[in-house]
């Protein structure tokens, strides 16, 4: 994923590193002319809601998978701006993900409504497969919401 976008409108660089301006600001600017956003991981998760339930309402099936996949991203950069304040969260190195594999078992989700604990252990649990790409939205559906316990948003 890119720590830095174009914007379309003003041509500018955008950064998407993790949150560290001062709290109340939502802004920090470099020495040129280029703007930084960070955005707290709360911010990101509330876009990508807002995204979701836009999609669950367009009957356009292109629009619908369009607006699914960017509240995807949107949940990314909300687990990445995250994963730097929490000691006990590590970045992940998804290359080694992308291997088409037969699926060799299956582990059962938690609820959302259940502990931190359980949600934890099934992500060490899931470790354990061999990496694929369905491990790797398995993972990436638990890290979402092991970070949304931790801020509170479950």
């Amino acid at each position: 994923m890119p720590e830095a976008i174009r914007c379309a409108l003003t041509g500018s660089m955008i950064d998407y590193r993790p949150y560290d301006a001062p709290l109340g600001s939502n802004f920090a600017c470099d020495q040129g002319r280029e703007m930084h956003m960070r955005f707290k991981p709360e911010q990101h998760f509330k876009m990508a809601d807002r995204l979701s339930w836009q999609a669950f309402d367009e009957p356009d099936l292109n629009r619908r998978r369009r607006l699914e996949s960017l509240a995807r991203v949107f949940r990314r950069l909300a687990v990445n701006a995250y994963i730097p304040t929490d000691v006990g969260m590590k970045r992940r190195d998804w290359s080694e993900f992308d291997v088409e594999a037969g699926f060799v078992g299956f582990i059962d989700p938690p609820s959302p409504w259940d502990t931190l604990e359980e949600w934890q252990s099934y992500v060490e649990n899931l470790e354990q497969l061999p990496p694929s790409r369905h491990m790797r939205l398995l993972l990436e559906e638990a890290e979402e919401t092991i970070v949304k316990k931790k801020l509170g948003l479950l």
